[in-house]
């Protein structure tokens, strides 16, 4: 039986859409949260719109442009003794996610209450999670939500990156509570057929199979058209087969 799942993306293809998913997920909000655990690592390194209606938000602005060309730069093991560096590079993908989330961090603690400096803290959480630090994430994504708009699409998804992150930390009940809430009440932002799948994955993860297996079953006696259908289907046989 399955009993971890986690999405993972690679920092130099998420390089490469800095700066489009913010708009693209006020107009599409409904399809943004196909799978937690790949909302909360897009949205960690993927971007928004930078402001620069003010002298505060250009200069956070130029901190999140630093980000970005840090998440861009080449990874080249450090060279031979006597040879060069390579300008702009990093040793590992650990080094060059670590110099991102200083960056990210020194806008959101330098401008915090700007929309900006929101972004870049919820972009911080994100990448605490691909560094495996999710319980710091967690302390983000809470200062992501207080501090965002009610209504804002960064206090919804770092409402859902949270929850990502406690399954991560093994803080399972805490994710089953907060995604049993959410999956409760239609929303026109969050799909309950998306949140009825990551809750039954959450219930893998925690070794509650008999309530994983309801769970998928759920969402496909409730949404037989889903896109989750599909893999919900699968998960039930291999439970039934495993039980």
């Amino acid at each position: 039986m399955r009993t971890t799942y986690r999405h993972k993306l690679k920092t130099n293809e998420v390089a490469s859409l800095i700066d489009r998913t913010v708009d693209t997920m006020m107009i599409h909000r409904r399809r943004v949260f196909a799978g937690l655990g790949l909302a909360v690592v897009l949205g960690a390194v993927i971007g928004g719109v930078m402001y620069r209606r003010s002298r505060t938000e250009a200069a956070v602005g130029a901190l999140l442009g630093d980000a970005s060309v840090i998440l861009s730069a080449q990874v080249v093991p450090p060279p031979a003794p006597g040879q060069p560096e390579t300008p702009g590079s990093y040793p590992s993908e650990r080094a060059k996610l670590e110099a991102a989330l200083e960056t990210y961090l020194a806008a959101a603690d330098g401008y915090p209450n700007t929309t900006a400096g929101i972004s870049a803290r919820y972009r911080a959480a994100g990448l605490l999670t691909l560094l495996d630090r999710p319980d710091e994430a967690v302390q983000q994504f809470d200062e992501v939500i207080a501090r965002a708009d009610p209504g804002s699409v960064y206090r919804e998804m770092a409402r859902l990156g949270k929850v990502s992150a406690q399954a991560q930390a093994a803080h399972y009940d805490e994710a089953i509570a907060a995604l049993q809430d959410l999956s409760a009440t239609p929303r026109e932002d969050l799909p309950q057929d998306a949140m009825l799948m990551e809750l039954g994955r959450v219930y893998l993860m925690a070794g509650r199979t008999a309530e994983a297996q309801q769970t998928f079953q759920r969402l496909l006696d409730e949404f037989p058209n889903s896109q989750f259908a599909a893999e919900a289907r699968r998960e039930v046989d291999v439970i039934k087969v495993n039980s």
